[in-house]
């Protein structure tokens, strides 16, 4: 089945926990998870409708040659997956196996759109490509892969986080910028009403968007826990009243 693309427009990290490519763990994901409904924010001041709580599941691409050698490779439209992320991104239907998925998103970059292709096609769904799901953008830190430059980088985005929103790359983004792009994303995914999407995008974005916007993941957390290829986060919430995580990599988030 052929599966249509819709385009539409200061913590120090430890050096261990960059893009380590990790073997495919299907059985691993989504074991006995609570229903949305079960997990309601009570401190907003205009309040959400349980009915309108959705889960949000966030998908790291599979991996890229730029993955095996470690290099900071943001840039549209970036490289295909490997033979190996094409294995992870043709295991996903079996380990989302019974999750009602209604829309499917993916960033800009052909590796998002690659893993979300198998699933789109499993669930007879289009891929909507946003570009507020790309990467952080490494600006003039572009393809380098020495440990200097993947420090910079991930002290910079796990700053974000503790308040230094005006902080940016050298040559990229600020922490203001890349939470809005990645917020408004979210906000128009929940504003189509489904109770489950799948947002196909890249592990930084993915782990400090979680540490800014979820409410039992912290920065601590996230400076060691990586996402891996094809790896997923299970929130539950709406952007009005925030996001809680179930599952961090297939295991349960306290």
């Amino acid at each position: 089945m052929a599966v249509r693309i819709a385009h539409n427009e200061a913590v120090r990290a430890p050096r261990c926990v960059l893009e380590r490519v990790d073997h495919i763990q299907p059985g691993r994901l989504l074991h006995a998870l609570p229903d949305p409904l079960d997990v309601v924010h009570a401190d907003s001041a205009d309040p959400v409708r349980e009915d309108e709580l959705m889960r949000l599941i966030l998908v790291r691409h599979g991996q890229t040659v730029s993955n095996i050698i470690r290099a900071l490779d943001t840039t549209e439209p970036g490289p295909d997956l490997t033979d190996l992320g094409r294995a992870q991104a043709a295991a996903l239907p079996r380990m989302l196996d019974g999750t009602p998925i209604e829309a499917i998103y993916a960033s800009t970059l052909v590796r998002t759109q690659q893993t979300a292709a198998p699933l789109a096609a499993a669930h007879g769904l289009d891929v909507q490509v946003r570009a507020g799901l790309r990467e952080v953008s490494a600006g003039e830190l572009e393809m380098r892969s020495d440990a200097d430059a993947v420090q910079l980088y991930l002290d910079t985005v796990f700053a974000w986080r503790e308040g230094n929103l005006d902080l940016r790359m050298p040559g990229g983004e600020s922490g203001a910028e890349v939470y809005a792009r990645f917020d408004d994303v979210a906000a128009e995914v929940a504003g189509t009403g489904v109770g489950t999407a799948v947002i196909v995008s890249h592990g930084a974005v993915i782990r400090t968007w979680c540490a800014a916007r979820v409410d039992n993941v912290s920065i601590d957390h996230v400076a060691r826990a990586i996402v891996p290829n094809g790896g997923t986060v299970v929130l539950d919430g709406h952007p009005a009243t925030g996001w809680h995580a179930l599952t961090w990599d297939g295991i349960a988030v306290p």
